[in-house]
């Protein structure tokens, strides 16, 4: 309760009074949640407690249940304490949690906030590329976060930009569905991303943006050379998740760029067809005012009109708006 409550008099008083034999185990020993005193001061943030336990000989490398150390916590929520733990003991920054996760995983999760924490683990040579059990990297930690600066750092000191996860996505297919700093997209593109790396389902950074409805990441990655009519694996193209989803802004920026607007997939449906089907009514007129064909049929040889006689809600198709 001392180290929570950052009580100084009170943490140095029941120091004072153990017996010198029985401190180390005193002051490393675990609570029902398996937190030593020093983990509960640092995740709380009381700094002073935190200082008087390590100078009192508290162990920074113990761990968790999840296998977290003091540094996992402090990398998040006591900055100011990074360079006194590892001054106590340099190898914790190396240690990794039960998911792998490392404290430089942890810091670029916070992003800006932690930019001198993450400039600091990597100038004691913490591995940058070191991948979590879901195949993660430290890189695509950040990239939801919209930190220029510290995407920044970890290229300059070596971050894989070609690195993919476990679902065969690589930075910039994270950076183009997640990420809400356009900037990062051209960093990660002038330091060599490939625009058209595929995932394990085919798909192109592009179509990650055209999934989350990114639609200036859209318009740049177009720009840069993505590309609009490209099937990923179950014969989709980004035009017909765009009319799937009715993410408008991501059709119209696709249209913009080329977009086959009657393109028939895998299923022999084309993007009106799926927009029908939805009953997405406003990417239909869009379509329709684009020269969609209303007529091409898909593979049980039904149209959109057709859906639309079916009784679909939406009777656009039928000219009754």
């Amino acid at each position: 309760m001392a180290a929570i409550c950052g009580s100084e008099e009170v943490l140095r008083f029941l120091i004072s009074k153990a017996v010198s034999d029985t401190l180390p185990d005193i002051l490393d020993a675990k609570d029902n949640y398996s937190e030593t005193a020093l983990m509960v001061a640092v995740r709380m943030g009381n700094v002073v407690a935190a200082k008087i336990l390590v100078e009192s000989g508290a162990k920074v490398n113990t761990q968790d249940d999840a296998g977290r150390t003091v540094l996992h916590f402090a990398a998040s929520n006591c900055p100011q304490l990074i360079t006194s733990l590892m001054t106590a003991n340099n190898g914790i920054a190396f240690m990794a949690d039960h998911d792998g996760c490392t404290p430089l995983h942890i810091a670029t999760k916070s992003c800006s906030d932690q930019l001198l924490v993450v400039y600091y683990l990597l100038q004691n040579h913490v591995p940058l590329n070191k991948t979590l059990k879901d195949g993660h990297i430290v890189l695509s930690n950040v990239l939801s976060k919209g930190s220029i600066e510290v995407v920044r750092v970890l290229l300059e000191h070596g971050a894989d930009v070609q690195a993919a996860d476990s679902k065969g996505r690589k930075p910039l297919h994270h950076a183009a569905e997640h990420g809400i700093e356009i900037g990062i997209l051209h960093i990660l593109l002038d330091a060599g991303s490939d625009i058209g790396a595929l995932s394990i389902t085919g798909e192109t950074p592009l179509f990650r943006a055209v999934i989350s409805n990114k639609a200036d990441n859209l318009r740049l990655l177009i720009k840069r050379g993505g590309m609009v009519n490209e099937c990923r694996k179950d014969g989709w193209m980004p035009l017909h998740i765009a009319a799937y989803c009715g993410h408008i802004e991501s059709a119209v920026a696709l249209l913009e760029g080329g977009a086959s607007i009657n393109q028939l997939a895998v299923c022999q449906a084309t993007p009106l067809y799926l927009a029908q089907q939805e009953n997405m009514v406003e990417m239909a007129k869009l379509l329709l005012k684009r020269g969609a064909d209303p007529n091409l049929a898909a593979d049980r040889g039904t149209s959109p009109v057709y859906i639309d006689r079916k009784g679909k809600p939406s009777r656009y198709l039928l000219g009754v708006k």
